[in-house]
């Protein structure tokens, strides 16, 4: 069959042609038939001379040309077919346009796949950070995150971190290997031991403000009283071994209303204590502890505050120590969030540097003041001191042009630095903030009263139970037996598939090696378990092929190769008993619905949240949120780390309810519900929902038109702006690229960006856009991103809906894009993506999907696939079940080839 492609936008080289004799006539056709037009029109400015956007077009002399660089002519076609190409006069006549395009479209679509099957290449995969962890878990039963020390894995060209072409192993990363996989080791050893135990009382510990006077609790125990943002509880301590641990706090709230201790380890959350009201109570969580010396602090954690009910009596605020001024100077110049100053920095730079810290110091004694009246503080002085942060923060407006354009860099690289320097600061002036203005009406909640610390371990954790590597035996023999048989199954699942005798005496014979050597079973056992967790057969997801194979040609994935695949693709983790069972009887690649059982088997197993997290996030571009990318707390001080994971929450529920229950992916973009807890629900302005906890809430028809689906979520929408505030253009760009899959085009070099206050310098938004894109080489692109972008623009920088902008200007949502279509507002966005853009959406989940399923970017030898894959879901009335089963079945999920090159024999 010759099909018309859909051009790929490949940042990699496709493939290998060598004059085929299944490409058509097209491709042997000289390009002298459109040079003239070419001459005319396009080599001024892509021809010898000049490049511009590194595209030269003079080269190219016939339509096999054009084929072997899809990406280069894609982008031409593209520029063509919106007669964006040439920007100015003298621009073709519509006849030559014409001649120009089907030229073009016929030399680069004349490729009979019925003599070409290609299921492409996957360079051998290693584990992902994610998949790492997840297998080990799911191996041996307990959730030790051994990778936690690993570095983070990058996104390859298909955008996705499972890109295997970007997974490579540096001497620095093996050494991670090798340690996580003693540490997997030695934790599993140390459930054997009997567990150890520390007992803190709190007035024994340190304390940091060192005058504080010790409290007398009602039941006659002593301890403190820790205030929110001040006093931290701290203690060093020698923890032995690797393990999970359990810390148990006594502790009580100053008040009937709730409190929380927030326990850090070495700086590092650990988790959270809560307690209930005035009445003491002991309260646990687990955590895991690597062996050394380690600092354990407790604080008293921000809530979300609670009304009290009106009462006739005379509210008795916080008062402030008689030294308040003094503490107020002391903490502002222990906090003041500051750019660091050495020897390189010279005149006039380091003139503005001096006068930025200057001003972060005035700003920071808001700040403090803050800090000091606390959450029962006069209202009337909260909102004075919250007053004196905005008006205090203004000369930054002034200095942060004149002190980029000094330094030489980019408000944003600028931004990513002040945010290495300072985010201990930056993140405690959001708390304070968040503290004040919950604190401007009277609440219930109450401070920690701390009594005791208990930590024991390490424990079994409430995951699985004890592995027979380890299990106490009192008998050596029946130990060892026990353990061979445990250490026989063990390797058959950490290699994916049944390992023969031969390999399997390898390791055992490492583990009778070390007993000979007069080593007790324990460390044997981990020794050889080690070797396990290094070898490649366990750290890659090698996929051989068999010696008797085409060297040039594609192979079928055998059964365990097919499971591995599936459940990387599904559970980010090691296949599980049943589909080990199943490959061990050939039931996968020999019985279609056996496959299909087991797609639908595991969508539904807890485990997938991990894929419907990572597939998700990434896509869409919000995994990074409350990471890298972090609203302005000064702007924003109610969006909390806390709700920013609620955001997440709520777009990775939606993915596993329409997953899960087989529902159109459409209603990705416009379903009636959504998932809400209680601090995300009072953001969006929608009332009834309380508690920490997500549940599914049902939209009115109101609430439906600003929240129904994954453009009113707060994930995309507050990561699609800038720190600062809202980007038409930011947003745009993710529409045109993650939900119609178009390309936005490259900016040119000399584009420049809005600063940070643009909208609130005289002009609207959508006037300084206007501005910005006056000239030809940038109106094409703005003009196709910017009505998209604006269809948003009634949703502020953190996603809360909007009639004014900061200037009290009515936002203007409407747009109008290249092919006529209008709208107005999200409600009307939406409509017109359902109604008229259903096909593309579709087509970005089915690439991005197969994409992600395969562990690569896609090739253009990959169309036939996805276009079988998005007619199967359309057949369906574009069904989850159905686009998954279709991907799982495909030609490229099930097969390999040995080569990502695509050669074409004539």
């Amino acid at each position: 069959m010759n099909v018309r492609l859909v051009w790929y936008r490949s940042s990699a080289s496709l493939f290998l042609l060598i004059l085929p004799l299944s490409l058509a006539a097209e491709t042997r056709r000289e390009i002298g038939e459109i040079r003239p037009i070419l001459e005319k029109y396009c080599f001024k400015c892509h021809g010898e001379k000049k490049q511009k956007g590194d595209i030269r077009l003079d080269t190219y002399l016939t339509g096999l040309d054009v084929l072997k660089d899809r990406k280069v002519w894609l982008s031409v076609l593209e520029q063509l077919e919106e007669r964006e190409m040439p920007p100015e006069d003298p621009v073709p006549r519509e006849d030559e346009y014409r001649k120009l395009i089907d030229w073009v479209d016929a030399a680069g679509n004349q490729i009979n796949w019925d003599s070409i099957k290609h299921p492409g290449h996957v360079t051998l995969p290693r584990l992902t950070q994610v998949e790492y962890n997840h297998t080990i878990r799911d191996l041996l039963g307990l959730d030790l995150e051994p990778g936690r020390n690993f570095s983070p894995d990058g996104e390859g060209r298909s955008g996705f971190t499972n890109d295997r072409d970007n997974l490579f192993v540096t001497a620095s990363e093996m050494e991670k290997y090798f340690t996580a996989s003693e540490m997997v080791g030695e934790a599993l050893e140390s459930l054997q031991d009997k567990a150890r135990q520390w007992h803190l009382e709190a007035e024994e510990m340190f304390i940091t403000e060192s005058k504080t006077a010790i409290s007398t609790f009602q039941d006659g125990s002593r301890g403190y009283i820790l205030s929110v943002g001040q006093k931290t509880l701290y203690q060093s301590l020698e923890i032995p071994v690797y393990g999970f641990y359990r810390i148990t706090l006594r502790g009580g709230s100053t008040t009937r209303g709730p409190s929380a201790a927030l326990i850090r380890f070495d700086n590092q959350p650990g988790g959270e204590l809560p307690v209930a009201g005035h009445d003491f109570e002991e309260t646990s969580l687990q955590v895991f502890l690597t062996p050394g010396n380690h600092q354990i602090t407790v604080n008293s954690k921000v809530l979300p505050r609670v009304k009290k009910k009106a009462s006739s009596r005379k509210k008795v605020y916080q008062k402030l120590p008689e030294n308040a001024a003094e503490l107020v100077r002391e903490g502002s110049l222990a906090h003041a969030a500051t750019i660091p100053v050495d020897d390189s920095i010279r005149p006039p730079l380091l003139g503005t540097i001096h006068e930025w810290n200057k001003t972060e110091y005035a700003v920071q004694r808001a700040y403090e003041w803050l800090r000091l009246h606390g959450p029962d503080g006069d209202p009337k002085e909260l909102d004075r001191f919250v007053r004196y942060v905005k008006e205090r923060s203004r000369p930054f407006v002034e200095l942060l042009p004149r002190l980029t354009r000094q330094w030489g860099i980019d408000r944003e690289e600028f931004e990513r630095r002040y945010q290495k320097w300072n985010a201990n600061q930056l993140k405690e002036r959001t708390e304070i903030m968040a503290l004040a203005k919950a604190g401007r009406t009277p609440m219930v909640n109450g401070m920690m009263m701390v009594d005791w610390l208990e930590m024991e371990g390490p424990i079994v954790p409430g995951v699985g139970s004890r592995p027979a590597l380890f299990q106490p035996a009192s008998d050596a023999v029946a130990r060892g037996k026990n353990w061979d048989a445990w250490f026989r199954d063990f390797m058959d699942r950490a290699f994916r598939e049944p390992v023969s005798e031969e390999g399997k005496q390898r390791y055992i014979g490492l583990y009778q090696k070390v007993r000979r050597e007069g080593k007790g079973h324990s460390r044997a056992a981990r020794r050889a378990l080690s070797a396990v967790l290094m070898s490649p057969e366990f750290l890659y997801r090698a996929e051989e092929l068999p010696a008797k194979a085409d060297a040039r040609g594609p192979v079928q994935l055998n059964d365990f190769q097919l499971a591995s695949r599936l459940s990387y693709f599904l559970w980010q983790s090691c296949p599980d008993k049943e589909l080990r069972d199943l490959a061990g009887k050939r039931k996968l690649t020999g019985d279609t619905a056996r496959l299909i059982q087991q797609v639908e088997r595991m969508l539904k197993d807890p485990k997938s949240r991990d894929f419907f997290s990572s597939f998700a996030g990434q896509w869409l571009g919000y995994d990074a949120l409350g990471r890298s990318v972090i609203p302005d707390g000064t702007l924003f001080p109610e969006v909390t780390d806390d709700l920013l994971r609620a955001m997440k929450e709520e777009t990775r529920l939606l993915f596993q309810r329409v997953f899960q229950e087989n529902r159109s992916i459409l209603s990705l973009l416009n379903t009636h519900e959504t998932f809400l807890n209680g601090a995300l629900a009072k953001h969006y302005g929608i009332s009834g929902v309380k508690g920490e906890s997500m549940r599914l809430v049902s939209l009115t028809d109101e609430q439906y038109q600003n929240r129904g689906g994954i453009l009113g979520m707060g994930s995309i929408l507050t990561a699609t702006s800038t720190p600062l505030r809202t980007s038409p253009v930011l947003r745009g760009v993710w529409l045109m690229e993650k939900i119609l899959d178009e390309e936005p085009g490259e900016p040119p070099a000399d584009a420049g960006a809005l600063p940070g206050n643009a909208g609130k310098r005289g002009k609207t938004l959508r006037e300084e856009l206007e501005i910005h894109r006056d000239r030809a080489d940038c109106a094409g692109c703005h003009n196709k991103i910017d009505p998209l972008g604006f269809g948003l623009e009634a949703y502020d920088a953190v996603g809360r809906i909007r009639n004014t902008d900061e200037q009290g200007r009515t936002i203007d949502s409407g747009g109008t894009l290249p092919d006529g279509s209008s709208f107005i507002g999200v409600g009307e966005l939406r409509e017109y993506l359902v109604e008229q853009r259903r096909d593309d959406f579709l087509r970005i989940v089915v690439n991005r999907l197969l994409s992600f399923a395969l562990g690569r970017e896609l090739q253009i030898y990959d169309e036939p696939a996805t276009e079988q894959i998005v007619k199967a879901a359309k057949e369906n009335d574009y069904r989850a079940y159905a686009l998954v089963n279709a991907i799982v079945m495909s030609y490229p999920f099930r097969n390999q080839h040995v080569s990502p090159e695509l050669t074409l024999k004539e």
